[in-house]
């Protein structure tokens, strides 16, 4: 006799098919997490589809283990690692969902993600993605961990950082119109995909929980930041001038704050093409703005160059007057 776990007595074998990819590369002690919370969603109506993308451990093995186990997993292989768009687009070519959505292989869905993500675009009929919010699960070197929520933003601040987040849906039709992930954007090729959907199709948040992502000390993002940090700059240059939801003013101010960040983090290739393309978008703005900032920076200048000047000590019976480090002894008076 099978005993059926109580969620599955509830789970919806009807509607739509969703598809699921799942890239992934020598995370065999992992990947198994991600597959089991895609089978228990309470739409079960879904296909799996796990993308080796050139493992060396037995990451295929555990891949196949579920294939039997349920028919609704299916394995891609890749012999050498192609990178992650090039997984996500081998993935999706053999999809069959009317629905698409994609998982890292670290994370986990909550029990009713697909379901809640499917009636919020079923809901709207105008909508063809959908994204929610999600928990933070951080495990640092020792192994302590920390948890927090973090809530997504509106479609038009696509273009300052990614809103987006883990947790996503979006309709098959979406891939006919936008194409395919673009190979050449790696690190940020979930980001770059948003900014060109964004700008074609209807896109809507939903501020509810149902998604896990899991974040390592070795994580991707944390062993190359600059190279992201990078990846995500020219991403911002390349799509600035043309992103329909900002003013020029915003736009400028966006490419200024950008500009001080890129020096922050020692990225000056960048800190120059930011200034560049500020003053292309926008250029009486831009101009008034570096004024404005000269003018603050004279002031703060000649206040140092002030104190320089006025500063004095007293030493014993001698008057000493330092200006920039020379020393002017005046005697004493008798």
């Amino acid at each position: 006799m099978r005993i059926i776990p109580p969620l599955l007595i509830f789970m919806n074998t009807n509607g739509p098919l969703i598809s699921i990819v799942i890239p992934t590369l020598n995370r065999a002690d992992r990947i198994s997490n991600a597959i089991e919370s895609c089978l228990l969603q309470t739409h079960s109506n879904i296909e799996v589809i796990v993308v080796n993308d050139g493992s060396t451990d037995n990451t295929i093995e555990v891949v196949e283990g579920w294939t039997k186990k349920d028919a609704r997993v299916h394995l891609v292989n890749h012999e050498t690692n192609q990178t992650i768009p090039n997984a996500l687009n081998s993935g999706f070519a053999i999809s069959q969902g009317d629905y698409l959505t994609w998982i890292a292989d670290d994370n986990r869905y909550h029990p009713r993600a697909v379901e809640r993500m499917l009636d919020a675009l079923l809901k709207d009929s105008t909508a063809d993605m959908v994204y929610c919010d999600f928990e933070a699960h951080e495990i640092n070197p020792e192994g302590e961990d920390r948890k927090w929520v973090i809530e997504v933003g509106q479609p038009e601040d696509l273009i300052a950082s990614n809103i987006v987040g883990a947790c996503f849906l979006y309709k098959s039709t979406i891939r006919q119109s936008v194409g395919d992930y673009a190979t050449d954007r790696y690190l940020v090729e979930d980001t770059e995909y948003w900014l060109r959907v964004a700008m074609q199709c209807k896109m809507i948040p939903l501020h509810e929980v149902h998604f896990t992502h899991t974040i390592w000390s070795g994580a991707l993002n944390c062993a190359q930041r600059v190279p992201h940090l990078k990846a995500v700059y020219r991403c911002i240059l390349d799509y600035v001038k043309v992103w329909p939801y900002y003013s020029k003013r915003k736009k400028a101010a966006l490419l200024r704050n950008l500009c001080s960040q890129a020096r922050s983090h020692g990225i000056k290739d960048y800190d120059k093409e930011f200034l560049l393309k500020c003053f292309h978008i926008s250029p009486t703005i831009s101009l008034v703005q570096t004024t404005i900032t000269m003018s603050k920076a004279i002031a703060s200048g000649l206040k140092k160059f002030r104190r320089k000047i006025i500063r004095f000590q007293l030493r014993k019976s001698k008057r000493t007057l330092r200006i920039f480090g020379i020393n002017i002894i005046k005697q004493k008076k008798v």
